[in-house]
């Protein structure tokens, strides 16, 4: 598998098998802690191959700056069909009113099968 897509959007669609993602970020800023976030996304784009004809599951973790992890993502299942010659699988995972302790530096993983196949940096912070 092949992730050609992983980021934080404001929000996402899949429409006529096309990936519509606006306002993709990497930092969040709040006036106070704890605070809740406003509607926001993690879309994907995965790209397979024949050999994964079959049926997968994903999901994302939140690691924190001491490599813990302090939240993981509903388990997205999907099947590789490879009816034409290709196989393009698109998820997104939704967020609204996400609660924020303090400012953080977290790394946020593609996972499949337990292995990290991508991630991207979210930093909260203070305005």
């Amino acid at each position: 598998m092949q992730v050609e897509i992983f980021t934080l959007c404001d929000a996402a669609a899949v429409c006529s098998e096309k990936l519509n993602i606006p306002g993709t970020f990497d930092r969040l800023s709040f006036a106070k802690f704890p605070n809740e976030s406003g509607a926001f996304a993690i879309a994907t784009k995965v790209r397979c191959e024949p050999e994964e004809i079959g049926a997968h599951s994903m999901h994302v973790r939140w690691i924190d700056p001491d490599g813990g992890t302090v939240d993981d993502s509903d388990v997205c299942q999907f099947k590789v069909n490879f009816l034409e010659k290709r196989d393009i699988w698109h998820h997104i995972w939704r967020y609204d009113h996400k609660e924020f302790f303090g400012e953080n530096e977290y790394v946020l993983q593609l996972i499949v099968y337990d292995v990290p196949l991508a991630s991207v940096p979210l930093t909260v912070v203070l305005k």
